[in-house]
């Protein structure tokens, strides 16, 4: 093949087993009234030296609260946050097309919201 007008192109990732831990608790502050909290951290599927600019991945730490409330026998309404951060994530990639690559992810987090309704008939 012609590495000048290629047909393909197959990349390894280096990727790499991961585990996943968590701690919750939950608390009924009232009868209808169930507050949660937790944390949980994932190992990072690749090291600095493959993290790529496509799929940037480095080892997370999740904290979530959430709470919910018993309208009724058959409703239940709840609300959680949740927090991922992530850190700082290095990247350096080397191309034959665009050459060099090279930066970091500062302070990378998420944010996820949610609200649920249970309705139990």
């Amino acid at each position: 093949m012609d590495s000048a007008t290629p047909i393909s192109l197959t990349k390894e990732l280096d990727y790499q087993d991961t585990w996943h831990g968590a701690v919750g608790a939950q608390y009924r502050v009232a009868e209808n009234w169930l507050l949660s909290a937790g944390f949980a951290y994932d190992s990072s599927a690749v090291n600095d030296a493959n993290r790529t600019v496509a799929l940037p991945m480095g080892e997370t730490y999740r904290f979530g609260v959430g709470a919910q409330w018993q309208v009724s026998r058959a409703i239940t309404l709840g609300a959680a946050y949740q927090l991922a951060w992530i850190g700082d994530m290095p990247v350096s990639q080397e191309s034959l097309y665009r050459g060099r690559l090279s930066g970091t992810y500062e302070d990378a987090r998420f944010s996820f919201f949610t609200a649920n309704l249970t309705w139990r008939f």
